[in-house]
């Protein structure tokens, strides 16, 4: 079972409208992070796929970053669903954004 990563994003299956990913996502990080809370959202591109970032942590101050391979979920509710489009747009490539001058 290989870590997963931006390379190895986890595929989600069983989604049938936009509702159904977060859930589907949170199901996930009860299921195999216990104890992990939710901390952000993040949406990039890797290898034309769209990637959709999780950061979680836990009562220790660990934290963690969970990779969900967005593409085929976007691919299939596109056709039905217009906020997929809105969707699509929060996804950037990591290394073409500017970075912040501090």
């Amino acid at each position: 079972d290989r870590e997963n990563s931006i390379i190895n994003p986890i595929i989600l299956t069983g989604i049938k409208k936009t509702d159904d990913i977060r859930e589907s996502q949170k199901e996930y990080i009860r299921k195999h992070y216990e104890g992990y809370g939710i901390l952000g959202y993040i949406y990039t591109m890797h290898d034309g796929k769209y990637i959709q970032i999780i950061s979680i942590r836990n009562d220790q101050g660990q934290e963690k970053l969970i990779y969900f391979d967005m593409t085929d979920i976007y691919r299939k509710l596109g056709k039905t669903r217009k906020d997929i489009k809105r969707l699509i747009e929060d996804h950037k490539p990591l290394e073409k954004e500017p970075a912040e001058s501090v």
